[in-house]
Formats: structure tokens, sequence, C-alpha cells
């Protein structure tokens, strides 16, 4: 079985498998040559959840908020903590584009996790909200795109732990 390398992600663990360091190093043909299909499909995801209903805050037509709508309030609201959401959009359009682009795959990985990180987060101040605000189907449209666009960079991931003694 091939050994990881470590990927100088300081404590955190990541380590890259060859084939991907390989990729990397030579201008990264095999790991972009075409675009993985579920970063087109979560795209297609990812976009569409703008559109359609992403929370519903209290009762009737007025405490509906689609999707961009509710892009537009998180990035609004960043500099407070319930703004955390507000980064993941652009964290994810600028992981597109260097992805596009085949540039900068350590950034990339480093992207990825702070989206990840963001999504977490996000969900904590939303279950804090309690039942003031429910996440409607463009969010999980939009978490579910989000995802299969970091899927490719997730996959060359490994995580493993190590333990002092």
């Amino acid at each position: 079985m091939p050994q990881a390398e470590h990927t100088g992600s300081g404590g955190a663990g990541l380590l890259r498998k060859p084939e991907a360091r390989a990729a990397v190093r030579n201008d990264a043909p095999a790991r972009y040559s075409t675009l993985p299909i579920s970063i087109l499909m979560g795209f297609a995801l990812y976009a569409i959840a703008f559109f359609l209903p992403g929370v519903y805050a209290g009762t009737g037509r007025n405490g509906t908020y689609v999707g961009w709508m509710c892009a537009w309030l998180a990035l609004r609201y960043i500099n407070s903590a319930y703004g955390v959401g507000g980064v993941i959009n652009p964290l994810v359009l600028l992981y597109l584009l260097l992805r596009l682009l085949h540039r900068l795959p350590g950034l990339q990985s480093v992207l990825a996790v702070a989206i990840l990180v963001c999504t977490a987060l996000m969900w904590v101040f939303v279950f804090q909200l309690g039942p003031r605000l429910t996440p409607g189907i463009g969010h999980v449209l939009w978490i579910a795109g989000i995802f299969l666009m970091l899927e490719p960079e997730i996959h060359d991931w490994k995580i493993t732990l190590s333990i002092s003694r």
C-alpha cells in the first residue's frame, strides 16, 4: 500500500494520497483533465437552490425566504455570529474558480475545509434559533450541491489521528 504524505496543514493531520500528489506535481493533468460529474451536478443543485424556499421564518407566505434572499441577508449580517453562513458562498465561488483554472490545489483543500467548518457553524446557529427558523428544500439542495462540488476534493483526503504516549 502506498504511503501518504503530510500536506503541511499544521497539526490537522490531513494527508494527501501519492496519486493526488503526483497529479499536482505534474500540473495536475490526471486530476483536472475534465470536471468530475459531481462538480457539474453539484453546481446545478447549488444554482437551483437560490430560487427555491431556503428557510421558513414564522408562518405564512411572508415568512418564506428564497435562497438568494438568504444569501443576501447572510452577507448583510456577516459581522454577527449568525452571519457565518454569509462566508460560505464566496468561499464556494472562489473554490470553483480555482478548480476551473487548475490553480493552487493546496488552497483548494484549505477552502474546502473552511467551507465545511462554516457549514457546521451555520447549522449550530440555525438550530439555536429553534422553531423560529426552519430550513427549506432550497437549503437542502444548496448544502447537497456544495457537498457534491467538494466531493472530488474530500475524496482525496486521508485523515489520520496520532495519539501521543
